[in-house]
């Protein structure tokens, strides 16, 4: 059984890496998170891994504010089927 607080701490420290995306099994999703953090940490010595990060951080934050306002009840009929 997936609990809200371990998804809000997987968010808030590996959510640009798509970790609660993974717990959550929304796979898809995890796996465009990660491939795009290692491709942004990969470019940053040319500066276009900052856009890529940018996004990620901007995903991230967009993922922990809905984890964190939704209600146990709408987090298990949502992850816990």
């Amino acid at each position: 059984m997936k609990t809200r607080i371990v998804a809000l701490l997987l968010a808030w420290f590996c959510g640009v890496m798509g970790f609660h995306n993974f717990y959550l099994n929304d796979n898809k999703t995890g796996i465009i998170k990660f491939i795009v953090f290692w491709i942004s940490i990969a470019t940053l010595i040319i500066f276009i891994g900052l856009f890529g990060l940018a996004t990620l951080v901007v995903w991230q934050i967009v993922d922990f504010i809905k984890l964190a306002n939704m209600t146990d009840e709408e987090f298990n009929k949502l992850y816990n089927k």
